[in-house]
């Protein structure tokens, strides 16, 4: 007797499954399925409150006063590539288990002089926030220097596993339209490392002198490591077209609790006048809670003919929103003994390429 099999399909996550138009006694779309799958992903980082500096001008008798049409030093972010692997398995009843795991790293570097009031003649530097706590020898304001470079580098592994069944709903069993609908829920663990170096190279006038400088530039550093799990909840979408082209959406929330094993700051005197030891902050061991957003929208394309193996290619693009990551900020604004500086999440935007074989 001939029969139609089912087709299998697959998105970042689970299974898509479409009905069989007849039952078979040997039924594969409906047998125990494994997959295997490995992703390219090109993603933008950046991350609220690494503003570091703002310019300004230091007049002929020492004192510092805003520029006109001032700037304000922020880290750059770019683009960097990571990759995703995952296992899965589905059983006959079509219950689905995925395991996957995503590395990112990334480096962004940032390197300017302060602007400069040609008109007036005076010196044009950049007013240091709250990365340096030590302020200048003189007057008690902030560091300031003539040229400013930072490096801000970002490490993240996180790993998920979902549970999920989908639900399938078709117009059309000849041509394999119609939609898929699949909630999910599991666990996410995430380890997020973070290092903010800041190095000045100060002005005479700030410091009284230049006999009283030290070596030149002077550094802040400051790390941040962290790790987080807590459960996931979401649900993908898809919609089948002839040839087994399709469309995809995913949305999901995390609730993860996080700790902060490190929270680290080291900075160098900015002056001979000062101790020669480095000042020094801490804040490690600080617990929280900490929600996460992802959403993501794509095309796929797969194998429309159930087979002992399947291949599936997805281009994705996905959003991440990860709240109150840069704690590096809060500690030092607490340490100056002054109010939050502003938002400090992170967040991801960027393209997914997603290779599956199904067997």
């Amino acid at each position: 007797m001939k029969t139609k099999l089912g087709c299998l399909f697959w998105i970042p996550g689970c299974f898509l499954v479409a009905e069989p138009t007849q039952h078979s006694s040997v039924d594969l779309c409906h047998s125990m399925k494994y997959s295997v799958d490995a992703s390219f992903t090109y993603w933008y980082a950046k991350e609220d409150g690494l503003a570091a500096a703002r310019s300004a001008l230091i007049d002929p008798g020492a004192m510092i006063r805003p520029l006109e049409n001032g700037e304000v030093f922020r880290q750059s972010f770019s683009y960097a590539p990571g990759f995703q692997v995952g296992l899965g398995i589905e059983s006959s009843n079509r219950w689905q288990l995925h395991g996957e795991y995503t590395y990112y790293r990334s480096t962004n570097t940032t390197s300017r002089s302060a602007p400069v009031d040609w008109i007036n003649s005076s010196l044009g530097v950049w007013e240091m926030s709250n990365w340096f706590l030590q302020s200048t020898v003189l007057r008690g304001n902030p560091l300031t220097g003539t040229h400013l470079f930072s490096r801000w580098n970002l490490g993240m592994d996180l790993g998920d596993l979902i549970v999920s069944r989908p639900f399938i709903s078709r117009a059309d069993d000849k041509q394999v339209r119609g939609g898929e609908f699949s909630p999910f829920g599991g666990l996410r663990t995430v380890w997020i490392r973070q290092k903010m170096d800041l190095q000045l190279t100060q002005d005479s006038i700030s410091v009284g002198g230049s006999n009283f400088l030290p070596t030149q530039p002077v550094e802040s550093n400051n790390n941040s490591n962290s790790w987080n799990i807590g459960p996931r909840f979401g649900a993908e979408g898809k919609y089948f077209f002839p040839y087994g082209l399709s469309v995809q959406g995913m949305l999901g929330a995390s609730l993860l609790y996080t700790k902060f094993t490190t929270l680290e700051h080291e900075e160098f005197s900015s002056s001979r006048l000062l101790s020669s030891n480095p000042i020094r902050a801490n804040m490690n061991g600080y617990n929280c809670v900490r929600p996460v957003l992802d959403t993501s929208l794509g095309i796929g394309w797969g194998t429309n003919r159930c087979k002992k193996w399947n291949c599936n290619l997805s281009i994705d693009y996905d959003f991440s929103y990860f709240w109150g990551q840069n704690m590096m900020v809060v500690m030092l604004d607490q340490f100056n003994n002054v109010g939050s500086s502003g938002d400090n999440d992170l967040y991801f935007q960027g393209v997914t390429a997603n290779l599956a074989f199904s067997f």
